[in-house]
């Protein structure tokens, strides 16, 4: 009788610690409250090298504006050391400009710029995240142009958005 309920504590002992295990990982995982999904990486992260992805669509003359204006905003928010090469970098991100063909009706179609972030691991090169922002649309294009650097510039806030907590309701 009394080995029947040594090996009913035991048994008990083995299914509180089977139970308490994937609590305790998951209090060790990196992720804020309600950031479900953003891998671990994206938060932990020190360093980022910022890859200049290219342009599939007319970028107002210059090839690189994306990529000028995406690094400089990611310096000034300053939440990462800027690595010189990918090796040395924590994360990848990766931002680029691709286009849309939008038909506006049976003659025409309008081409609208999409300025898409993409955060890599630099040891795997695999896909972490991914944003895309779309340019508005203007006749003017001066207008054309503050539009498109609008939405580089969202793209650095979608970076900061990831990483933010989120605030709790009161």
């Amino acid at each position: 009788m009394k080995r029947i309920q040594q090996l009913t504590v035991l048994c008990l002992v083995l299914i509180l610690a089977a139970m308490a295990a994937p609590s305790a990982m998951a209090a060790t995982q990196s992720t804020p409250p309600g950031k479900a999904g953003i891998p671990a990486q994206i938060f932990s992260a020190r360093t980022i090298f910022i890859a200049n992805g290219g342009a599939s669509v007319d970028t107002f003359g210059d090839p690189n504006l994306a990529f000028e204006e995406f690094y400089a905003g990611m310096k000034n928010w300053g939440r990462y050391q800027l690595a010189a090469s990918p090796a040395a970098a924590d994360l990848v991100y990766q931002i680029s400009v691709t286009g849309t063909v939008v038909q506006t009706d049976p003659h025409h179609t309008l081409v609208v710029p999409m300025v898409v972030m993409t955060i890599l691991d630099p040891e795997s090169n695999v896909v972490l995240w991914r944003c895309t922002e779309q340019v508005e649309t203007a006749i003017l294009l001066s207008n054309q142009r503050k539009n498109f650097i609008a939405a580089v510039e969202a793209s650095v806030t979608d970076a900061m958005a990831l990483v933010s907590p989120i605030p709790h309701a009161q």
